[in-house]
């Protein structure tokens, strides 16, 4: 097996090694307050601190020299790690390394901006965000993220779910990727339903952007939030980042040679609960994708924590200008076993929610039709034109979890999971961090899989666990693995027969609030 692994691994290498340094953009904080944001949580805001981590994964075929550069709100370099160093090793092939801006000395308190990483291997990344705070019962812990790869940024960048209710609000990260050129950045917001803005900012062009648009420097990042987000309270729908021509010392630069990364969180007003996507560039939109995991007050069979879940979807439009036609396709069951499915086909103008809590049109199902309580399955839409869904799950507990809807091209046999865990116990003995990977071949047919488990304390060549063949999907829970070890954080590869998606939640059962989070896998084809 040693020797299949081998050829496998040198496999994927080849295929993603083109660029021998590939820069990934991430939008982070370090060890910032809670400010500026009414409502948000119920404790004394100074209490509460805001973190990021981000975990970068080696997929090439030999250790990995990587370094990580963190630079502040104006574009500026303010800190900077290397592995190997002092601090860490070269990151092994196949394995990966978690970067915490908490315990980054050189970086200050209240330090926003972005990160970038270059490696001389190819690699994936996770990037997450989380609250941390006590009361008196005890300690709570509010957390998401998203993977990041050189294809998540672009020209266009597309926000499914952007909010401003009463009872929660979107923040909006937008950073200009690029190292040496400027980018004029416009944010243009569409209420659900419909085809003409609702707002559009800037109002009036800053210099450098004859075309209009903030003029973002090289690195720089902007932030929207609840008080500096230009649209009304009540405001449900979408947006799009776009770039515009740009002009600096008498120079142009074009649309083609900006590059732009967007990330939109979630934040309750009313509950202790949070959840972050990534923005999806135009190059990510598709005409058919699957949501793996889609539930109506469902018991989630990979989670320990007893609650129930219910899932909504937004289909936003890669042109929100024209109408478009969106079919759907249900297929689950419940938990004792009745099983579910449906059809429907909707002209749409705009953004379009579905609620599964809900019936008829606004669950995109027939007429006076619902989902039945305890319903756990997927759903695939197909379109003429190309869109971005995002998935926004919330639990009886008030906890929330985003993820991206899967289309064909993120469909692989040969998947990239950077960071997965066993019982983990990284702070002061709150153990119960663990993962489950759900997997379901792209076509909702059969494969036979295989996971490749990566870290320091497992063989050099990973951990094979042949997982058999499945059928529709199958969830797999790290907890449950009796070959790896308790306390335990790594990476994982699965590969499969047939093409698949793989969605992974992370959890702990040790924190009150929202210790949930949920991130795509990434194709490695």
């Amino acid at each position: 097996m040693r020797i299949k692994f081998l050829i496998f691994l040198k496999s994927f290498s080849a295929r993603l090694s083109r660029p021998q340094k590939i820069l990934v953009l991430l939008l982070l904080v370090g060890g910032a307050l809670l400010t500026g944001s009414p409502g948000l949580l119920s404790e004394d805001v100074s209490k509460v601190r805001e973190n990021s981590w981000l975990r970068v994964q080696n997929v090439g075929d030999t250790p990995a020299l990587v370094k990580v550069a963190h630079y502040g709100y104006d574009g500026e370099q303010v800190a900077a790690e290397i592995c190997p160093s002092a601090a860490c090793k070269s990151v092994p092939a196949g394995s990966g390394w978690t970067f915490f801006t908490e315990t980054n000395d050189d970086l200050l308190t209240q330090f926003y901006g972005s990160t970038k990483i270059t490696g001389d291997q190819p690699f994936v990344a996770v990037a997450g965000r989380d609250f941390m705070f006590s009361k008196d019962d005890g300690w709570y812990l509010l957390i998401g993220g998203d993977t990041y790869w050189l294809g998540a940024s672009g020209s266009k960048v597309i926000l499914p779910f952007v909010e401003n209710v009463p009872e929660k609000y979107s923040r909006i990260h937008v950073n200009n990727v690029s190292t040496d050129t400027p980018a004029c950045v416009k944010i243009t917001y569409y209420r659900e339903g419909e085809m003409q803005p609702s707002a559009s900012e800037p109002e009036t062009a800053e210099d450098g952007c004859p075309e209009g648009g903030y003029y973002l420097d090289p690195n720089e990042s902007m932030l929207r939030d609840a008080i500096s987000l230009p649209v009304d309270l009540g405001f449900s729908g979408m947006g799009i980042v776009s770039s515009h021509l740009a002009v600096r010392d008498g120079f142009t630069v074009s649309v083609r040679e900006q590059a732009i990364a967007a990330a939109v969180d979630t934040i309750s007003v009313e509950e202790d609960a949070f959840a972050s996507y990534r923005g999806l560039s135009a190059n990510e939109t598709g005409r058919d994708i699957v949501l793996p995991v889609i539930e109506r007050e469902a018991s989630r069979a990979d989670s320990d924590i007893e609650s129930k879940w219910t899932s909504k979807f937004r289909i936003a439009p890669l042109n929100p200008t024209i109408p478009y036609t969106v079919s759907f396709r249900y297929s689950g069951s419940t938990g004792d076993g009745v099983e579910f499915e449906a059809e429907q086909e909707f002209l749409v103008e705009g953004a379009l929610t579905c609620d599964q809590g809900s019936i008829g049109a606004e669950a995109c199902l027939p007429d006076l039709l619902e989902l039945p309580i305890g319903f756990s399955g997927t759903v695939r839409i197909s379109s003429a034109e190309s869109m971005a869904v995002i998935v926004q799950r919330s639990s009886s507990s008030g906890a929330y979890g985003d993820y991206r809807g899967f289309t064909s091209r993120e469909a692989s046999t040969q998947v990239v999971l950077p960071v997965v865990n066993k019982r983990l116990a990284p702070w002061g003995g709150n153990d119960g961090w663990s993962s489950s990977v759900h997997v379901q071949p792209f076509d909702g047919g059969e494969a036979t899989v295989s996971f490749f488990y990566f870290s320091p304390e497992l063989d050099a060549n990973g951990l094979y666990r042949p997982m058999g063949r499945i059928s529709g999907h199958q969830v797999f829970h790290q907890a449950d693995d009796r070959f790896l070890p308790d306390d335990w954080v790594g990476s994982l590869v699965v590969v499969s027969t047939r093409p698949i998606v793989a969605l992974v939640s992370l959890e702990s059962d040790a924190f009150k609030g929202d210790p949930v989070m949920m991130y795509n896998g990434v194709s490695l084809e």
